[in-house]
């Protein structure tokens, strides 16, 4: 008879053995799993988690708890109210059931506690119930019930589970741990928090259908519906994937893929302070070398960024991809838009201005805004008064000063109230290319450089540089001044009369409804050619139509082989007429010269009217 008990209790310390045995196996596979959570799409149990454990208890015993060394894995601890061995074949462990892996070393590694485990006298599946949790160091794994199968090596649950760790926290309706692969898979309702290592820094928290994490890669990814929260920041895409540092005590970059939309605040603004938003395809992340902030974003796709620039406007940008580089504190340094891009300006006020370009950047330092182009495909910067096309555009945020260069063209747009450009009609357009331009916001000046051709309609300037004022309507220019009008006589409105000017130097002068042309002036029509040291060309009231001409200083006037000389000569438009004063000389090739004290030239039928004011007035007409 003792020896009979004696057998049994040796079986019975040998299958709680291997009871313990499978647990140890258990606490090795979750391991892993709580140092990282992660997502795949689990396999189908093949025995159920839920059912319980049928039949009446054999071989019962109570307040059991064991200390064995086993081996290579060391020593470990089981402590329970009760083991037994049921009708079903199983071991089963219950009440307060703490099992304590303390490793090769000694030191506490892995803690199990559960209310409930058993498993198969083969050691292959484990089913553990009942506030089941698995401590490891720092990091804490807890949900109503998982199994393990030991063959397949996976570590399953479909009644919730909850992650907490130095760094991590983890919620999800369902758990996949393979073992083998060391990949975990979280899936329905999975949410994961990132707390910072910095106690006044913010937690990063994350959510989606299914997450997946590879501990060999350090490799995260959350799919279906994702969302990211950091303080007042929001992020969203179709999945998401991290990479988490050497050490996964932080995220060293995150990529949102599928419809990716991400809303920057500054947590420092008030709470209406405007937010940075980014969409595109794809978002991809970069943190900074300490992880306590993001360094570097990647917009690549059907790119939309909002951004709130110093000036205080929400400006808004699309491109192919766009990039963002952050400082230590969080805020935008730099930012770049490539391919086809396109930037609004000043948030719709009026001051708004449309910036396209191949690519379009920011630099916060000096608030400077560059589009670059090409050629074949120039930058563009369009507002409601101008509109510029060069290779590059330059706009200073803060000033309002704007520089462009390489095959300037500048329109100048027809503004309602706003005063006409120089002497141009206010009601259309003015036409300008230069090699290069500038504009000067406070003083509302434009320069213009190297080449430059200014034109409406049929009226032409030409020189080497001009320089407008927008506000006043004044403008000069300077190098190789050459000019075209279009004039219609009054008795002959059908006709067009072409006056061409050449100078060294022109300024309009809006008051005086004068335009001044200085050093090696010339006039040319269609009846005469005229040179002097200086021109001024007359306004009518109210408009950009020409009354007449007057010359000064050495005046030479040439007419179908005649030439009159004289210091002054005063040509009026209407009357078709030039009267050429200060001791005229007329020098004919066939007549001799002939002097006077006033010779009128008579441009439509060639007459020129000689008079002298002496005692006895006389006239002499001479006709060509």
């Amino acid at each position: 008879m003792r020896e009979n008990v004696r057998y049994s209790l040796a079986r019975a310390a040998k299958w709680a053995a291997f009871g313990l045995l499978g647990v140890v196996l258990i606490i090795i596979g979750i391991h892993f799993i709580i140092k990282r959570p992660g997502t795949v799409a689990p396999e189908a149990a093949t025995v159920s988690e839920e059912a319980p454990a049928p039949g009446a208890a054999v071989d019962r015993k109570e307040g059991i708890e064991h200390v064995i060394f086993k081996g290579s894995r060391g020593k470990i601890k089981v402590k329970a109210d009760r083991t037994f061995t049921g009708v079903d074949k199983r071991e089963h462990l219950e009440g307060n059931v703490e099992v304590v892996d303390y490793g090769k070393t000694g030191g506490q590694e892995l803690t199990v506690t559960a209310e409930k485990v058993d498993y198969d006298q083969k050691l292959t599946f484990f089913r553990i119930s009942g506030r089941a949790a698995v401590r490891d160091k720092d990091s804490l794994f807890e949900s109503p019930s998982f199994t393990y199968d030991k063959k397949r090596e996976l570590v399953r649950t479909r009644r919730g589970v909850n992650f907490k760790s130095d760094r991590l926290d983890a919620k999800a309706r369902e758990l996949t741990y393979a073992r083998r692969t060391e990949i975990v898979d979280l899936a329905k309702e999975v949410e994961i928090t990132f707390r910072p290592r910095l106690e006044t820094s913010l937690p990063v928290t994350v959510s989606g259908d299914q997450f997946t994490f590879r501990r060999k890669g350090r490799l995260g990814k959350m799919d279906g519906n994702v969302r990211m929260i950091h303080g007042r920041s929001r992020g969203s895409a179709e999945s998401l994937t991290f990479v988490l540092s050497e050490d996964e005590q932080q995220i060293e970059s995150v990529i949102l893929s599928g419809s990716a939309v991400v809303t920057f605040f500054k947590e420092s603004a008030g709470p209406d302070a405007p937010g940075q938003d980014i969409k595109a395809d794809e978002i991809r992340m970069a943190a900074s070398a300490d992880g306590q902030a993001l360094s570097r974003l990647k917009a690549s796709g059907r790119c939309v960024i909002a951004l709130v620039l110093e000036s205080g406007g929400r400006d808004e940008a699309q491109a192919e991809t766009a990039q963002i580089v952050f400082d230590p504190q969080g805020e935008m340094r730099e930012f770049e838009a490539d391919g086809s891009a396109r930037m609004t300006l000043g948030g719709g006020t009026d001051s708004e201005r449309r910036v396209r370009g191949n690519t379009i950047s920011y630099a916060k330092a000096k608030e400077i805004l560059q589009a670059e182009g090409s050629e074949a495909s120039p930058a563009r910067v369009d507002s409601g008064k101008t509109e510029i096309e060069a290779t590059s555009v330059t706009v200073n945020q803060a000033s309002g000063n704007m520089t462009a260069s390489g095959g300037v063209k500048l329109v100048m747009k027809p503004a309602g109230d706003a005063g006409a450009v120089g002497f141009f009609a206010k009601d259309k357009p003015v036409f300008v290319t230069c090699q290069s331009l500038s504009y000067a916001n406070r003083d509302k000046t434009f320069g213009l450089r190297k080449s430059v051709r200014i034109w409406q309609e049929k009226d032409v300037l030409l020189a080497d540089r001009f320089d407008i004022e927008e506000s006043s309507g004044a403008f000069s220019g300077r190098g190789g001044i050459k000019a075209s009008f279009s004039h219609k006589p009054k008795d002959k409105p059908a006709e067009e009369e072409r006056l061409e000017v050449a100078a060294d130097e022109m300024d309009y002068l809006p008051r005086e409804r004068r335009i001044a042309f200085a050093g090696a002036c010339s006039l040319k029509t269609s009846a005469l050619r005229m040179t002097s040291k200086s021109l001024d060309l007359r306004l009518a009231e109210g408009g950009s139509e020409m009354e007449g001409l007057q010359a000064r200083g050495q005046v030479i006037i040439l007419q179908e082989g005649k030439e009159g000389r004289g210091e002054a000569a005063v040509y009026d438009l209407d009357a078709d007429t030039v009267v050429l004063t200060g001791n005229p000389v007329l020098v004919d090739k066939e007549k001799g010269v002939t002097q006077g004290d006033k010779l009128t030239f008579h441009l439509g039928d060639g007459r020129i009217t000689i008079e002298n004011q002496e005692r006895d007035r006389s006239a002499t007409i001479i006709k060509s």
